[in-house]
């Protein structure tokens, strides 16, 4: 990127400052779409992380009241019985 600022300062021709107006335009949009696709990534690996963790923690949650309610059920087979 030296070369162009000095390619400016020598006074280049218009030409060539629009050239190298747009290809410094063109690498800067790469950078930057570049950037946004990391950020979507990552974004995106954060929502399925915790769209799994999610559904781990809603499973053991009905594990816990199945336990609960078969407790429940077993407690009043015992009470039936005596």
């Amino acid at each position: 990127m030296f070369r162009y600022g000095v390619a400016v300062l020598l006074g280049a021709s218009p030409d060539a400052e629009r050239a190298l107006r747009e290809r410094l335009s063109a690498r800067t949009e790469n950078a930057y779409e570049s950037a946004e696709s990391e950020e979507l990534v990552a974004r995106t690996k954060r929502a399925i992380v915790d769209l799994i963790s999610t559904r781990h923690s809603l499973r053991v949650e009905w594990y816990i009241v199945s336990l609960i309610v078969l407790e429940i059920l077993l407690t009043i087979y015992q009470l039936w019985m005596q």
